[in-house]
């Protein structure tokens, strides 16, 4: 196990997987670039509020960050940091219980006339 900053790593293998985050963001705000792009070529800005009644750049950026931040998160997770752990052996006691339903037409009484 690698220890990062106090906290010892259990898979350091999947620390790629973190650089999600970051990858959603970069894609995040391209796509938010574009969005602005591709409204400016359809409506003027002094007639945006007229076509776009709700639309917010900054509840769309709040969107991307937090996608984004819950992309790198996702990723830490992954790596599996852990502090103050121990290792003990588990025995585990059970019991085996089998639950049958029998659904054939034998166990319903016969509906119909009676003759």
């Amino acid at each position: 196990m690698i220890a990062v900053l106090g906290f010892d790593v259990i898979a350091p293998g999947l620390a790629w997987v973190a650089l999600a985050g970051p990858l959603v963001l970069l894609a995040g705000w391209a796509g938010l670039a574009a969005r602005s792009r591709e409204r400016r070529l359809l409506v003027s800005e002094r007639n945006e509020p007229l076509f776009v009644p709700r639309f917010s750049p900054g509840r769309a950026r709040l969107r991307v960050l937090l996608a984004a931040l819950g992309a790198l998160l996702a990723g830490v997770a992954a790596v599996g940091p852990v502090r103050g752990y121990t290792l003990r052996e588990v025995r585990r006691k059970g019991l085996d219980l089998v639950i049958c339903v029998d659904t054939s037409r034998s166990v319903y009484p016969r509906t119909g006339p009676t003759a």
